[in-house]
């Protein structure tokens, strides 16, 4: 967890990084320590209601929202949009905008909210959006427990 050491405001993906991750016990324990005095942030893609979860499932994990400072969960209407896109967008096509909104969605929230480390598991659906908005990326399994 070190590599956490340098970052004031760490992001936390839900789904397979913090919550049903096989270190996610470890990772619940770290944010309950929170040796390095961080602020916390879940950041999502869960959408249309399933964002109301986060706090059953954290308490799976004996955490409380109280834990973090956030939740940021990605607006129903760019998931819908990039979903939409994705049916109707052929390869070769330049990018629909609607993708990549998506696609740049947590990298842009983290850097709205000086959060400067994302932990997700679904590196290919943040990386872009990390790249562009200069957010470093961890995905759960390269984090030493």
């Amino acid at each position: 967890m070190k590599r956490l050491q340098d970052h004031r405001r760490v992001g936390w993906d839900m789904d397979g990084t913090l919550f049903q991750h096989q270190n996610s016990e470890a990772f619940a324990d770290f944010i309950r320590r929170n040796p390095y005095d961080q602020d916390f942030y879940i950041v999502t893609f869960r959408s249309h209601g399933i964002e109301k979860e986060v706090e059953p499932d954290l308490a799976t994990l004996g955490l409380k929202l109280s834990d973090f400072k956030g939740i940021l969960n990605v607006p129903d209407r760019i998931y819908a949009e990039y979903w939409f896109a994705m049916k109707h967008w052929f390869t070769g096509d330049t990018m629909p905008e609607e993708v990549d909104r998506y696609l740049t969605w947590k990298g842009k929230i983290c850097r709205q909210n000086g959060i400067t480390i994302l932990l997700d598991d679904l590196t290919s659906l943040v990386e872009i959006g990390c790249e562009r908005h200069s957010v470093d990326m961890i995905h759960p399994n390269d984090l030493e427990v």
